[in-house]
């Protein structure tokens, strides 16, 4: 059965093996994420080390709220309304995926959030190189390389990959799930083992470190 969100709302999904929904508004969520940020430097009142809080922006992908993802520029803006120092770019669309960032698109956008003092901290992929499936780690491969190639364009300092990533869906009607992405990632590996899917998740390592050289 699906549920709507209610206007105004976000849904949190707990962990996924302990699926507890709950309901927050929207402006509480932003609220509170804005506090946690600016809640580190409190107890000091002055910046740690060489520190800087980042805004992710997953937080504004269209997925875990009502209403339409925040283009890049509107999110480094939003990160300096909020008071945010820097961004990190989730790897997929419609903020990060590499095919949409050719080299002059990440020139002009490493500009503008210079020029609003907001840094990019680094660039976030979504990968799985635990899949049985030859095809998909292979893929898997090539987005990689190009993730490498965009961080470096973005003069970007981290790319942040994952090996296992199960994936999410966004839903047409609004929102985002865990568990469909899920469900397929547990079919796929149930006649193999963990040491089988880490091994192709350490070649898989092994492999794209090289493209980073």
């Amino acid at each position: 059965m699906k549920r709507r969100l209610p206007p105004g709302y976000i849904l949190l999904t707990g962990p996924l093996h302990d699926r507890e929904d709950r309901w927050l508004t929207r402006r509480a969520f932003v609220s509170g994420a804005t506090a946690a940020g600016s809640g580190l430097f409190a107890a000091s009142g002055k910046r740690l080390g060489n520190i800087k809080i980042g805004l992710y922006s997953i937080t504004y992908l269209g997925y875990w709220y009502r209403g339409d993802a925040l283009s890049m520029e509107q999110l480094v803006q939003r990160a300096r309304q909020y008071g945010y120092e820097g961004i990190e770019i989730e790897g997929k669309r419609p903020h990060g995926f590499p095919l949409d960032w050719p080299k002059k698109r990440c020139t002009e956008f490493r500009k503008f959030a210079a020029d609003n003092g907001i840094v990019i901290s680094g660039v976030a992929g979504n990968n799985d190189f635990s899949s049985p499936i030859p095809e998909h780690r292979e893929a898997q491969l090539a987005l990689v390389r190009d993730l490498i190639r965009m961080t470096s364009e973005l003069d970007a300092k981290i790319l942040r990959v994952y090996l296992a990533w199960t994936g999410a869906t966004r839903l047409p009607q609004g929102g985002g799930r865990y568990d469909i992405a899920q469900k397929i990632w547990d079919v796929s590996h149930e006649d193999f083992s963990q040491e089988e899917a880490w091994a192709w998740c350490r070649e898989g390592l092994i492999e794209f470190a090289r493209y980073a050289g």
